[in-house]
């Protein structure tokens, strides 16, 4: 063994990725196509980022999500597929939590089913992940193609139960707000949405070299000395959820039902991570025969009975006789 901790991971841990990060998406303007930071799936056509990233439905309207704009296993670029996002459905944003939610269409604009995507289960229960245990990223730094960062990335700190944010290290850049953080189970443990900035005693942000950061000579904070990453408990982010379908209804806005059955499908994720098995074992698949080995079954009056395959084909030429029904 080589190092102080032993490197070994199942297979699950690719298996796992592959699939979690199919959910993962890029928020774009519908108008411009420019991207401008990063959603993901937690429901059949609802979709989750944060408040910073779309504060309101109108800024939702004139948004889309756009998948698989990544880099193939051949290293070609993909142009990915764009879904309108529906706020007109679904549509609720929280300020304090920086999250927000919206539904999202059925179909891209080039005619893909989004099924194809999948979703992330949003599981309430605590406990899914420990301080100092690694945590996984997929997210489009800058708003450009889809990227990963994982297992170096740590987390450094989760809060007591009076706070609702975790602390991570590693990589994120503008773009990124509103991506998915992992554990290495693949399940969802944070909403990322800003970096950690070190600060003095006073509150000021302190530079790479030591200085104080100035606002006015650096808007973009590149000079900044970023200490951690932080994110929005899962956690939080269900038991806030908990409220909002009632509120959704009492308000009389759309989208309750949808809000409802995000809630079922983290309930219904606690046992298994929402990874559904994606094929049958070896053992339990059932044989495919051709009409000279199709099975006959005996029974006890000595009958027998055969299972093959049937076709018909019917032609429907001029008719001259009475009217018919066929039934079914």
């Amino acid at each position: 063994m080589i190092g102080e901790a032993e490197e070994f991971l199942s297979v699950m841990f690719i298996k796992r990725a592959l699939v979690a990060a199919r959910s993962v998406g890029r928020i774009v303007s519908t108008s411009t196509g420019q991207g401008f930071g990063t959603g993901f799936l937690i429901a059949p056509g609802v979709m989750m980022t944060n408040h910073h990233v779309l504060q309101n439905d109108f800024a939702a309207s004139r948004a889309s999500v756009q998948f698989r704009y990544e880099l193939e296993i051949d290293s070609r670029q993909t142009a990915g597929h764009c879904f309108a996002l529906e706020p007109q459905r679904l549509f609720y944003a929280n300020e304090r939590l920086d999250m927000a939610i919206v539904a999202v269409a059925p179909v891209s604009e080039d005619g893909v089913d989004l099924f194809d995507f999948g979703h992330l289960p949003l599981i309430g229960v605590e406990g899914k992940i420990r301080k100092g245990q690694p945590v996984n990223i997929v997210q489009h730094p800058l708003a450009g193609r889809k990227q990963v960062v994982f297992r170096e990335s740590l987390l450094t700190a989760l809060p007591p139960d009076n706070d609702h944010v975790a602390h991570y290290t590693r990589d994120t850049q503008p773009g990124s707000s509103g991506a998915p953080v992992f554990s290495d189970l693949w399940e969802v443990i944070a909403l990322h949405h800003s970096g950690v900035p070190d600060q003095t005693e006073t509150g000021h942000y302190v530079t790479v070299d030591g200085g104080i950061w100035n606002p006015s000579a650096d808007p973009e904070m590149k000079t900044v000395k970023w200490i951690a990453n932080e994110g929005i408990r899962v956690s939080r982010l269900v038991a806030h959820l908990k409220t909002v379908a009632d509120q959704l209804a009492r308000d009389g806005k759309p989208g309750s039902g949808l809000v409802e059955e995000v809630l079922a499908i983290g309930r219904n994720a606690v046992h298994d991570g929402g990874f559904e098995r994606s094929e049958q074992p070896i053992n339990e698949r059932v044989p495919t025969r051709d009409m000279a080995s199709a099975p006959i079954a005996s029974n006890a009056d000595q009958t027998a009975s055969i299972t093959i395959p049937l076709r018909l084909d019917i032609s429907i030429g001029a008719w001259d006789g009475p009217p018919f029904s066929t039934s079914s």
